[in-house]
């Protein structure tokens, strides 16, 4: 039979839980009753007005949202089920379990994310001077400074929260800088670094090229990077590469280009593979953008294909020695992630490293979202479809915003390769760098 009752859980931010229920026969109101751990909590009136509810209820008044107790914020997980009253079904989406720290929790995880301090850096060149302007934010008991090449920048600080979405611990702040500092033209690459008497992460520096480099048009930037400045587009690509090759050095005691054949998995147009590509790598690159793929065939030393969204590949059983992705399962649900994770140990030849960029705590820090990432205790964290590339993917909902925790990583990244590290936030300090071997 029918049920009189129709209602979705459509959104839990963090302890909050958002939805609505309406009776298919009356405007009465329906109240949702919230079970945890099979017991009845508390209840929610499901009559707030939502503007995309009035094809539901005549008023558009069905929505509730209901904020799961503190007493319940202590680290343990719980099962949630929500019901509307004298209805035995839970809501569509209805169950689900949570996991809740108390406030302290997620002060103490933040002073760990920021113990080697965090910045973040844009800019523009004119003529020999490069305009900077970011944020930061010093390690306890230590008072950052930016350097150019190892030199003091006297860049002008003021107060400001950057783009910093957390609540900071008490103590800390947020620096802002912006100004212009000379270029030295007699060097091919400038080092922005932050630090004391030396960077406190040097993971976290960033690199930018003075060498010419082709780049691509905006249009593409934009599909790949979020914007079209050439500026970041050259200083995150570049970054990211000195990055890559420095973790190879260090786990596979070669950079990338003497591994063997480098796979691009998800190449774009070139943002990291034009810096591979010219340190002498046997350069391979894919991704489902053919356009984008065209392009990097055209201007790339390397060879590039369009792929699928879906695996297999082409290519034969155990044949790169590396493989990097950036910025591609930051966007995949569980099982295309499942899917391609298998088909890069097929292809990886034994002892190959894997380097896969995911979003992580540093990035919900920044973004304000540690209490809902960490609200999901499998550690895997769907935030829904995201829109950057839908001329590329025709509005599917194969493009996610997607956060993993590194008990994740490890649990179940684990059964595909033998994990060596997780580098916070070094990807344009913002992401976390997976680093990965196809065993032997």
């Amino acid at each position: 039979m029918r049920s009189p009752v129709a209602g979705v859980v459509d959104a839990r931010i963090g302890r909050t839980i958002y939805g609505w229920a309406a009776r298919r026969r009356d405007d009465r109101p329906v109240t949702v009753e919230i079970y945890i751990d099979g017991r009845i909590a508390g209840s929610a009136p499901a009559d707030r007005y939502r503007a995309d509810l009035v094809s539901q209820s005549p008023h558009g008044r069905c929505a509730f949202e209901y904020t799961i107790p503190a007493e319940y914020h202590h680290g343990s997980d719980y099962a949630i089920e929500l019901r509307a009253r004298g209805s035995a079904k839970p809501l569509t989406n209805g169950c689900f379990t949570v996991r809740l720290h108390p406030p302290a929790y997620y002060d103490t995880l933040l002073r760990d994310i920021l113990r080697n301090g965090l910045w973040a850096l844009a800019g523009a060149m004119a003529e020999w001077q490069v305009h900077l302007s970011g944020w930061f934010i010093s390690p306890k008991n230590a008072e950052g400074r930016i350097t150019v090449n190892g030199e003091s920048s006297a860049l002008p600080i003021g107060s400001g929260n950057g783009g910093w979405k957390s609540p900071l611990p008490s103590g800390a702040t947020v620096g802002i800088f912006e100004g212009s500092v000379p270029i030295d033209r007699r060097t091919d690459q400038l080092r922005f670094s932050f630090g004391a008497e030396r960077p406190f992460h040097p993971l976290h520096d960033y690199y930018y090229p003075l060498f010419d480099v082709v780049m691509p048009e905006p249009e593409r930037r934009i599909r790949v990077h979020g914007n079209d400045s050439e500026f970041t587009f050259n200083l995150e690509g570049y970054s990211t590469a000195i990055k890559l090759n420095a973790l190879a050095q260090r786990f596979a005691g070669k950079p990338l280009a003497g591994l063997g054949p480098v796979l691009d998995w998800g190449c774009g147009c070139g943002r990291v593979g034009r810096f591979i590509a010219r340190n002498g790598a046997d350069l391979y690159g894919v991704d489902i953008d053919a356009d984008n793929v065209a392009w990097c065939a055209a201007h790339i030393n390397g060879r590039f294909t369009t792929i699928a969204p879906e695996p297999p590949t082409s290519y034969a059983d155990n044949v790169f020695g590396a493989i990097y992705g950036i910025s591609v399962l930051t966007h995949l649900t569980r099982e295309y992630e499942a899917l391609w994770l298998a088909e890069l140990r097929r292809i990886a030849k034994p002892g190959g490293l894997v380097l896969l960029s995911v979003l992580g705590n540093v990035a919900a820090a920044r973004e304000g979202l540690l209490e809902q990432v960490l609200s999901h205790p499998e550690g895997f964290v769907d935030l829904g479809r995201n829109p950057a590339i839908d001329l590329v993917t025709q509005g599917s909902a194969y493009y996610r915003n997607v956060f993993h925790q590194a008990e994740y990583i490890s649990r179940v990244w684990g059964h595909y390769f033998d994990i060596l590290t997780i580098e916070p936030g070094v990807i344009g300090n913002y992401q976390d760098l997976v680093v990965a071997r196809k065993r032997m």
